[in-house]
């Protein structure tokens, strides 16, 4: 067994964790979370992931923030985005958001 004065000297391994986010304005993470549906092409080359948000934070914050810029999936491996993005309005106020992202294959390219 190491002595105590060996084991001060071994140094500690940090692994700092980014919590996965959703976001549509770059920096300002969605809080609501959406429903997912999955579907896939007939030859398994290509699919595509539908969030739908009702009533998303977005809409509390892009008056003051800004416009929707994109669809953006940040987590410890980088950041997945789309430019698929539809506003859904009823009697002219927001309710809800669609975003759409394309998965591919690896033959034939990641995401769109």
């Amino acid at each position: 067994m190491p002595r105590k004065s060996q084991m001060q000297n071994v140094s500690r391994l940090s692994i700092m964790m980014v919590k996965p986010t959703i976001q549509f304005i770059q920096g300002i993470d969605e809080q609501t979370i959406p429903d997912v549906k999955l579907t896939k092409s007939r030859d398994g080359t290509n699919g595509m992931a539908i969030f739908t948000f009702t009533e998303p934070s977005v809409f509390d914050s892009s008056s003051v923030v800004g416009d929707i810029t994109g669809f953006y999936m940040i987590d410890e491996e980088g950041v997945l985005q789309s430019v698929d993005v539809n506003a859904k309005f009823v009697n002219g106020k927001p309710a809800g958001v669609e975003a759409k992202y394309v998965m591919r294959t690896h033959e034939t390219g990641i995401g769109s």
